[in-house]
């Protein structure tokens, strides 16, 4: 009599066919078929129960395994505790792919020498890779984390390859080492949470990839764009990175932000149709770049305005070094603006002590009646005062109301239009005097007066009221100057 088949682990749902055969050879091995979920019978490793850790010998078989260096764990269903520390060496290839984590991940101080997949695996909770070292290449492919995500002090000494990943939640690399020949490449991954490389060794190649592509909208094909950093709270942490050879960190269709790039120096990163824009893909904001950094950093940096324009302009540079000059007026007119916030702050905190020492000099002239008592807070008063109008950077105020930092070659023109203008009208009224006996000038004749004189052609007749004269005067300077700020803007649109 023959003996009945061995039953079969149906080991997932979506587990195609032709691959079984290797998992059940590789995997399952051994392994009794004896568990039973909604009709399939499965392993203990593929067994999917969430409470299997206290009911089966699963925890037994999954460390019995990797004692073994057994370490073939595809399509596992993971859940109880999993501690891989005290310098625990694997010798073979390990994989975890298409794996379920439903209990956090621990590897600490883990040498893995041969290949590591995680291929398509799914972590529900917090996993962590402290201090773990990976000589070679890294899979994590397609994966979803859905926790947080650490290799701080982790060592890369070869490929890492994060493509298509998805990170719901934070994941960070602080103090991690990314060797010579080593790669990290992180192309249509999902960032959502924050990405932190603070203090992180970069020797190698640091690569943010995304994309661009067609996708059927209405009926139409329509550009989409897949650019990593997509949620309200995704955002990159390069705090004090170090890296030997900056060229090699790379950003290719990646939306980005200039507050991202505070205390480090990207002037030699490579920047690639990267979209600087917000999480809403709309314009960049100066106070919410602000926000952010004086949310995420109000522990470390007593300034972000220095720090943010810093930033900016290292960021112009960048540009201005690849040809980019659109771009770096851009990141220069961002610098001037957050300088310009900064001034505003201090006048703000002028205007503050104005209004208390006011409130102070009402205080005391009422309960006393005497202006003798009134002396001290008037005092200070003046000399706020005084401070606002001959401390204020009025220059920088001009500056940017004249042609927005010698970056906005539309407002020069607009303020130049207006010098011209208004000049032509005053010319036409009554108080323009000339010479010969005219007073005023017909309309295309005031026009025409006022170009020449913008010009500094000194035309006929010359101004003989004084009202005619300061009018001269005023455009002979104002003028020029506007017309010198508007080609400086427009120069800035082709070079430096």
């Amino acid at each position: 009599m023959s003996e009945p088949q061995r039953k079969k682990c149906f080991v997932r749902e979506k587990c195609h066919e032709s691959s079984k055969s290797g998992i059940w050879r590789e995997v399952c091995k051994d392994l009794p078929v004896e568990h039973e979920y909604k009709g399939n019978w499965y392993c203990v490793l593929h067994f999917p129960n969430e409470e299997k850790h206290n009911i089966t010998n699963f925890q037994d078989v999954l460390n019995a395994r990797i004692a073994r260096q057994q370490t073939d764990f595809r399509y596992l269903y993971f859940v109880g505790s999993l501690n891989l520390d005290d310098n625990h060496k694997f010798t073979n290839v390990v994989s975890f792919g298409n794996a379920v984590f439903l209990s956090p991940l621990t590897v600490q101080r883990s040498t893995f020498q041969e290949v590591v997949s995680f291929h398509n695996a799914v972590f529900r909770e917090s996993s962590y890779f402290h201090e773990a070292t990976f000589n070679s290449k890294v899979i994590f492919a397609n994966t979803t984390f859905h926790n947080d995500v650490w290799f701080d002090s982790a060592t890369f000494n070869y490929h890492v390859d994060f493509s298509g990943a998805t990170f719901i939640e934070d994941v960070g690399f602080h103090a991690a080492t990314i060797e010579e020949k080593s790669q990290l490449l992180f192309h249509w991954t999902s960032f959502q949470g924050e990405v932190v490389f603070r203090e992180a060794k970069i020797k190698g190649y640091l690569y943010f990839e995304g994309a661009e592509y067609l996708q059927g909208d209405g009926g139409m094909l329509a550009d989409k764009l897949k650019t990593l950093f997509e949620g309200e709270h995704s955002a990159l942490n390069l705090w004090k990175l170090q890296c030997e050879k900056p060229e090699r960190i790379v950003f290719h269709t990646v939306r980005l932000q200039p507050g991202w790039f505070v205390g480090v120096d990207p002037r030699k990163f490579i920047f690639t149709d990267c979209r600087w824009v917000n999480e809403n893909e709309e314009k960049l904001d100066i106070e919410d770049e602000l926000d952010i950094i004086q949310r995420d950093w109000q522990h470390r940096i007593p300034n972000p305005y220095i720090l943010l324009t810093i930033a900016c302009r290292n960021l112009a540079s960048n540009y201005e070094e690849n040809n980019r000059y659109e771009e770096a007026s851009n990141f220069r007119r961002m610098a001037f603006e957050v300088e310009w916030l900064e001034k505003n702050k201090v006048v703000d905190s002028w205007l503050e002590d104005i209004l208390n020492a006011n409130e102070t000099l009402k205080r005391t002239f009422g309960s006393t009646g005497s202006r003798s008592n009134l002396t001290a807070p008037l005092k200070f008063t003046l000399r706020l005062i005084y401070q606002f109008i001959f401390r204020f950077d009025w220059l920088h105020l001009f500056y940017r109301i004249l042609s927005f930092y010698g970056e906005s070659w539309r407002q020069a023109f607009i303020i130049l239009f207006f010098i011209v203008t208004t000049s032509a009208v005053l010319f036409a009224t009554p108080y323009s005097k000339f010479t010969g006996g005219k007073e005023g000038m017909e309309g295309t004749e005031a026009v025409s007066y006022s170009l020449r004189v913008a010009v500094l052609q000194r035309p006929e007749p010359q101004p003989d009221s004084n009202f005619a004269k300061t009018v001269v005067a005023f455009e002979t300077i104002l003028a020029p100057l506007q017309a010198a700020l508007l080609a400086l803007a427009i120069r800035r649109k082709f070079m430096r």
